[in-house]
């Protein structure tokens, strides 16, 4: 692996896997191949980080890339990344991705690239991964669900989202309580006044 040995010059490739994907399979989970990655490693400095390889071997290989995020993968990231026959594709251990779903019979190699002179710091146990949760484009919201009124000092409940909202805009621009809101005129005369301070700094003193 000469060309693994110019961008990665002080790795050495490791724990060599022929990987089969059957036809109509499913997607493989998002995953990391490393993850002990120390918080305080020079993220810049590629030759200090672990690597993953993968070869193409079959026309039509491919895999799912979820950006450069290292905590989270988000479905609006969600890139498909070609790997042609002889095509060779090196990325971070870190690096947050997932093999596809293939229609029919696919062959790839793949390999991991541990630093040598980083003794320790990358430790990686055989056949694991790290999965990471993916945060889908849009997050479902039960609207029949009983809602609670977030303005200061209200607390009304409605049977649903839509009601909430209508009530919401009764509560003006800047979210204060104003006398047109007849939502809160159940509970207009429990709230207490609020004191009044004096506006200016300066104040007049008989002698």
């Amino acid at each position: 692996m000469p060309r693994c040995r110019t961008l990665f010059p002080d790795s050495e490739p490791k724990n060599w896997i022929f990987m089969k994907s059957l036809p109509n399979g499913l997607e493989q989970p998002a995953h990391r191949d490393y993850y002990s990655i120390p918080p305080d490693e020079d993220l810049y400095d590629y030759t200090r980080l672990p690597g993953s390889v993968i070869v193409g071997i079959d026309h039509g290989s491919f895999i799912y890339g979820y950006g450069w995020n290292r905590h989270v993968a988000l479905e609006i990231e969600k890139k498909v990344i070609e790997i042609k026959k002889g095509d060779i594709i090196i990325f971070r251990g870190h690096f947050i991705h997932g093999g596809g779903d293939y229609k029919k019979l696919n062959y790839r190699v793949h390999c991991f690239l541990d630093p040598t002179k980083v003794k320790g710091r990358h430790a990686r146990k055989d056949n694991s991964i790290d999965l990471i949760r993916v945060m889908p484009k849009k997050i479902s919201v039960d609207e029949n669900a009983e809602q609670k009124c977030y303005v200061y000092r209200c607390g009304l409940t409605f049977s649903s989202r839509a009601l909430l909202r209508k009530h919401i805009r009764g509560h003006g621009f800047l979210r204060q309580r104003l006398p047109f809101d007849h939502y809160a005129a159940k509970t207009q005369a429990q709230i207490k006044p609020r004191p009044v301070r004096p506006r200016g700094l300066a104040y007049q003193v008989n002698l």
